[in-house]
């Protein structure tokens, strides 16, 4: 799951070889000494995932077993 958000969000890479996380990680630290910053990753990445968002979500899973609405 996690490695399907990031790959459909662009948020990163997701990789198990060695060799290309390392090729990576001297790409962002590279950038980061060539421009003293490694951009952020735009808004649209996290939507959807703020810790409001997935309670809601889970709220609305656990009541389609539970049947009750939320108390506010």
């Amino acid at each position: 799951m996690a490695a399907a958000l990031i790959r459909e969000r662009q948020a990163g890479i997701v990789s198990s070889d060695p060799a290309e996380m390392a090729g990576q990680l001297s790409r962002w630290l590279e950038a980061q000494e060539s421009v003293a910053d490694i951009p952020d990753l735009p808004a649209s990445v996290a939507a959807g995932l703020s810790r409001e968002e997935q309670t809601r979500r889970l709220e609305q899973f656990l009541e389609r077993f539970v049947g009750v609405a939320s108390i506010e």
